[in-house]
């Protein structure tokens, strides 16, 4: 999502609030996003200063520090809990107008993030208190993430990010062994059916198990992480 995104309009992943001392309407949206209901996967934004008709009404810069600070100790007081991660940035636009974008990374639900005790979601524009059905929908995710962490998507990585050279080669050599190439599934589907990732949203994406083994730079996605190679000899194989 690029940033013009932010302005054009209000989805399920985007929201406009137009006064920084909206506490109830921050916290709420926040909450919301974190919940991510669609399960996209990608970070909410909350712009703050941006009226519902588009108008960017701004921040006063001499108070700038003050708000982001206030709004900060908002979104990590007892109210919203668990609390999830967000970052606030300051956005200077070229009509010299500034405005906060509260960027709201997706909690893995469940637990559920809640404010005073109580779930928030975004149905396509609005924010609204989670019903019965939705309550259901995100605790269904729990399968999801009570897999191991090593076969957990990563959602910033995609496919470019594997050794694609490799694992093509092997694709092509299974293939053409196979005694049905018109049914041999896609390189991507053959990938998930080896729990090397899957789809998220339209975009395949690896877990950690394939960037550690067929990644270009399993460091930058693991810092520290190896692996270690055990050899076995027996009387016929090794």
């Amino acid at each position: 999502m690029n940033k013009a995104e932010f302005y054009r309009t209000e989805t399920d992943r985007i929201e406009w609030k137009r006064s920084p001392q909206d506490s109830d309407g921050i916290l709420r949206a926040t909450c919301a996003l974190a919940n991510d209901l669609g399960g996209s996967g990608e970070p909410g934004r909350l712009v703050i200063r941006l009226e519902k008709d588009g108008f960017r009404r701004g921040v006063d810069a001499q108070r700038l520090d003050q708000i982001q600070q206030d709004l900060s100790s908002r979104l990590r007081s007892t109210k919203i809990q668990p609390t999830p991660s967000f970052d606030i940035s300051v956005d200077h636009g070229d009509d010299g107008v500034t405005l906060l974008v509260i960027t709201v990374i997706p909690y893995p639900v469940p637990p559920m993030v809640m404010v005073d005790g109580v779930a928030w979601v975004r149905q396509g524009s609005s924010t609204r208190r989670a019903t019965q059905a939705d309550l259901l929908r995100l605790n269904e995710r729990r399968p999801e993430h009570s897999q191991p962490f090593d076969l957990r998507p990563i959602a910033a990585a995609t496919l470019q990010d594997l050794n694609l050279g490799l694992l093509r080669a092997r694709y092509e050599t299974e293939r053409d062994e196979d005694l049905d190439e018109e049914t041999f599934p896609g390189l991507e589907q053959w990938l998930t059916q080896r729990q090397l990732g899957r789809l998220i949203t339209r975009i395949w994406r690896p877990n950690p198990a394939a960037l550690l083994l067929f990644g270009v730079s399993p460091q930058s996605w693991l810092p520290g992480g190896h692996g270690r190679v055990c050899t076995l000899r027996g009387t016929g194989h090794r």
